[in-house]
């Protein structure tokens, strides 16, 4: 039993992954794919303050509700205020398993920026359209130019 242990270890030690990543993985809240199809994100910028720009993207959260709109919202599947991020689930049209990270990174002027990425193009998009509408109803849009 304990050289079990001490392979496994081992296993994550060298394995590149900090074992908080690795634990996240198998228990299936690692957001590593969706972070690195940040490259190809749509992404927006708001005037707001972390909190607000959060729970209004939360406000699209199913939370179970079965008469809720299955086309105006979607299921939260993580929601994480350290490291900035949701992860939706339950698109609709899409597998119910499909993931679309919602990212919230502070610029340096104050603002958010706000990147939806999934590895789906359409359950990206999807996302995207929900979470900018219900962000543009609240908050000021900055584009690159101002």
């Amino acid at each position: 039993m304990n050289k079990i242990c001490l392979s496994i270890g081992v296993v994550v030690l060298l394995s590149g992954c900090t074992p908080l990543e690795v634990g996240r993985t198998v228990w299936g809240s690692s957001v590593r794919s969706l972070d690195k199809a940040r490259d190809t994100a749509f992404k927006k910028m708001y005037v707001c303050r972390f909190d607000e720009c959060f729970d209004a993207a939360l406000t699209l959260d199913r939370k179970g509700d079965v008469k809720a709109n299955l086309k105006e919202t979607f299921d939260v599947f993580m929601k994480d205020r350290v490291r900035g991020v949701i992860v939706a689930i339950g698109v609709f049209g899409q597998v119910d398993t499909t993931e679309v990270g919602i990212f919230f990174e502070r610029m340096e002027d104050g603002n958010y920026s706000i990147e939806i990425s999934s590895l789906s193009t359409t359950a990206k998009e999807k996302v995207a359209l929900l979470v900018f509408n219900k962000l543009n109803e609240s908050f000021k849009e900055v584009h690159p130019t101002e």
